[in-house]
Parts: C-alpha cells; structure tokens; sequence
C-alpha cells in the first residue's frame, strides 16, 4: 500500500511519471532497472496494461522498499529515471524536484503523511472554474493542442473536461506557467478572465 507519503506527493508522482515515456510499456519502464542499484528490484517489477495503471502499481511496489544501503527504492529508481534526461529538459527537472521532495518528506524526524505546502502562485480553485468558463471542451482541446502538447498527449476518448482542465493546472503549476496560461486566456476570452482577474 501506498501510506508511506502524503496524497500531495502521491499526487505529484503520478503527475510526474504521466510525463514520462519510460511509462507507456512495460519493456520502457523494466529499462530503468538495469542499473546495479535497481537491479535487485526488477524481477518484481509488476505489469501493467497502461500508463496510469504501470505507475500506480510501480508506486505500491517501490515505496514500502528500501535499497540496501538504507536509502528508499524509490528514490533510487527517480535518480535512475532522472538521469535518463538531459541537463535542462523540462522532465529532468521535475522528476528532480520531485526526489527533493519526497527525501525532504521522508527524512528522520518528518512528520509522516503531513502534505507538504503548495507552492505560492494563482488560486488553482479561481484557474480551474476560469477555465471551465472560459472554453468550451472543444476550446480547451484546441488549446493543449497548440499550446501544451505534453497535456494534449494525455487526453483519451471519453475523458471528462474537468479532467483535462485539472491535468492543464497541474502541468502548469509543476513548471511555473501558470503567468502564461493565464496571459494565453485573457488573450482568448479577455471577458471571462476579466470576472475572475480580481480573484486569481
């Protein structure tokens, strides 16, 4: 089970790992464990028939692990998975950020499953309720597809606008876009940014 980190952390991995092809096959993701490191843990690696599935059941399996210097598996594998992008590439740096994260919350004298504060910027509950009425679904499609591309490759049939709005937020707040995706709506629908501008 999943109880060793916070839901804002857990949260932020999926999040994270979405944005990570190592995840999108089961052969993709077992290359991250070739490593002398990680090795012992590959046998166990369990499959998945897709992406959100692969990551929820690599995090049930690496977090109630430890390496056997003591460090958690799981900080293990993110170094792996880091390291596996270039200096400067947008990936690379989450997925470090997220290792600071998750070693700050897992540090000696951490309260457990404290979350950890949300980075200052926008309400994210102000964004999400300018961008429900500020675009239609279809709009918000377009956008991602012009825009952000990396949310756009996220978006399966059937998936519900709030979903997509909510993936939108997260993409943006985990690189500080949140200024320009706000500068890209007031440009788009400058009347419904205007209702909200006080509050955001």
């Amino acid at each position: 089970m999943t109880t060793a980190l916070s839901p804002h952390i857990l949260s932020r991995c999926h999040a994270v790992f979405a944005e990570c092809a190592e995840f999108t096959s089961d052969a993709l993701l077992r290359s991250v464990f070739v490593t002398e490191e990680l090795a012992p843990f590959r046998l166990g690696l369990p499959s998945a028939g897709a992406p959100g599935e692969r990551i929820a059941l690599a995090l049930d399996y690496l977090i109630p692990k430890k390496h056997r210097s003591g460090q958690p598996a799981l900080l293990v594998f993110i170094a792996a998975l880091r390291d596996r992008y270039q200096p400067g590439d947008a990936t690379r740096e989450a997925l470090d950020a997220l290792h600071q994260a998750i070693s700050a919350e897992l540090s000696p004298g951490a309260p457990a499953n404290t979350p950890q504060p949300a980075p200052a910027g926008p309400n994210t509950a102000t964004v999400r309720a300018l961008l429900n009425d500020a675009f239609s679904d279809g709009e918000l499609t377009t956008l991602c597809f012009d825009h952000y591309p990396a949310v756009y490759d996220q978006f399966s049939s059937g998936m519900s606008k709030a979903d997509k709005i909510q993936r939108l937020i997260e993409h943006c707040a985990r690189r500080g876009q949140m200024a320009e995706l706000l500068s890209k709506v007031r440009e788009l629908n400058s009347a419904q940014y205007n209702r909200y501008a006080g509050r955001l």
